[in-house]
């Protein structure tokens, strides 16, 4: 009876064990792999800011600049996080912040709707935060909050990066500025220099002017477009943006980005945009101390990834196959026959007969 006992603890220990190697492979690692309800995200961008120079008429000498990056989880509802990005900009004529806030999933890091009370950005399906964990390289976008339009990334090849595997992703795009904390203090500066509006119009007597310090090829199309154009001529200031992302293969994590931004002057003739001048570029790119970070933690993660997901699941599976047959093994294994009590004593007796006087 003990060695059956024995046996049915064995095996039931050996289910128990599988039983846990499948919860932790399927309930536990995925909610490791979801957005926390806190994180600590913070990366630094240096950089350098060439700004329109009248003196020298195109842009001038670059001047050095620091973006921090801040991402912080304001909410979560179930699998969707409310998440703010915070960026502050140090430049020697003056700091600024921005800020941005989107609700995605905090699984695959795509755009959720708001949980009731919050009001988001719309990114318009692309990513603001990372891709998803083990992405497919092609099809993506990122969200460009200065014209608050995605930029579709291409993938062009893959790299190493502090130990990391990552795709490169490569894109561009020119399209009109709409974030107002990029827009509203560019349409001012326009406005001090016209004298007049609100920046969104130009004289056009002062396009004229323009036209003729440009060249040929550039004064050309303006001066025929301005025969036909009211007195105050509309403008338009457009980003041309070239993004280039390394990103790891397994977290979807971007580890460098580099970012060259030009804002261009144009006039608006009809549904025509006709380039007039570049206001500014600024060229930025994650910092070499942000990426080594960032390379770090996912290298730890994904060592702990690793036990918990593969090694520790297949430990606890193969442990729990051993237990199950061995104590299959011992239950079948058939204990020793005892004969019955009074087939013994007769045998004692006939012995004794034999042996007894009278032989």
């Amino acid at each position: 009876m003990a060695l059956r006992r024995s046996s049915l603890v064995l095996a039931v220990v050996g289910v128990l064990l599988i039983a846990a190697a499948a919860l932790i492979r399927f309930v536990a690692v995925p909610s490791m792999t979801k957005l926390p309800t806190e994180i600590d995200s913070e990366s630094t961008y240096t950089g350098s800011l060439q700004s329109f120079d009248p003196s020298k008429f195109p842009l001038g000498d670059g001047v050095a600049f620091t973006v921090a990056r801040h991402v912080d989880v304001e909410h979560v509802d179930g699998d969707v996080a409310v998440i703010t990005s915070v960026a502050e900009t140090q430049r020697p004529d003056g700091n600024s912040t921005s800020s941005h806030t989107y609700a995605i999933s905090r699984v695959d890091y795509t755009q959720r709707p708001a949980p009731e009370g919050f009001e988001v950005e719309d990114q318009k399906g692309a990513m603001t935060f990372s891709l998803p964990m083990n992405p497919d390289p092609d099809g993506n976008a990122l969200y460009y909050t200065v014209t608050r339009e995605p930029i579709p990334l291409e993938h062009v090849g893959n790299s190493v990066l502090e130990g990391r595997d990552v795709f490169e992703l490569r894109g561009d795009r020119t399209a009109p500025i709409v974030d107002p904390e990029v827009l509203t203090p560019a349409q001012a500066g326009i406005a001090a220099m016209a004298g007049v509006g609100d920046g969104s119009v130009l004289p056009k007597q002062i396009l004229g002017i323009l036209a003729g310090f440009l060249p040929p090829e550039q004064a050309q199309p303006l001066t025929a477009a301005l025969a036909t154009q009211p007195d105050l001529v509309p403008v338009v200031l457009t980003a041309d943006t070239t993004i280039e992302m390394d990103v790891d293969t397994r977290f979807g994590t971007p580890l460098r980005t580099v970012q060259d931004q030009t804002t261009v002057l144009n006039m608006k003739a009809g549904d025509e945009l006709i380039p007039l001048l570049d206001l500014s570029r600024a060229v930025v790119s994650t910092d070499n101390a942000s990426v080594a970070n960032a390379a770090s933690k996912l290298s730890s993660s994904e060592t702990m990834l690793d036990i918990v997901g593969e090694w520790l699941p297949l430990l606890l599976t193969a442990i729990g196959v051993v237990l199950i047959v061995v104590g299959i093994a011992r239950r079948g294994r058939s204990a020793p026959k005892t004969p019955p009590a009074g087939e013994a004593d007769g045998a004692s007796g006939d012995v004794l007969e034999s042996t007894g006087p009278g032989t």
